[in-house]
C-alpha cells in the first residue's frame, strides 16, 4: 500500500511495504492521480527497488521537467 503525505508545498508518496518515499509532486491532483493508480496494482507493488531511486531520499521529483537527451 501507498499514502499520500504533505510535506510544506509538497506530496509525497510513501511506500509501507519498505518504509520509503518513492515520488515528490507540487501539483496534489497529479500526486492524488498517481497514488490510486499505485494502490491499483501499476509499480512494483509495494516493494520499489532501492535502485530504482536512483539514491533520492525523497523519491522521484516529478515537479522537474524531463531532461532532453539533446542537451548530452
Amino acid at each position: 500500500m501507498y499514502e499520500l503525505r504533505r510535506h510544506g508545498k509538497k506530496y509525497k508518496i510513501y511506500e509501507e511495504k519498505t518504509a520509503q518515499y518513492i515520488a515528490t509532486f507540487r501539483d496534489k491532483d497529479e500526486a492524488v492521480n498517481y497514488l490510486y493508480k499505485l494502490n491499483g496494482g501499476t509499480g512494483f507493488k509495494g516493494e520499489t527497488p532501492v535502485f530504482f531511486l536512483n539514491g533520492e531520499k525523497n523519491g522521484i521529483d516529478f515537479s522537474k521537467p524531463p531532461v532532453d537527451p539533446e542537451s548530452f
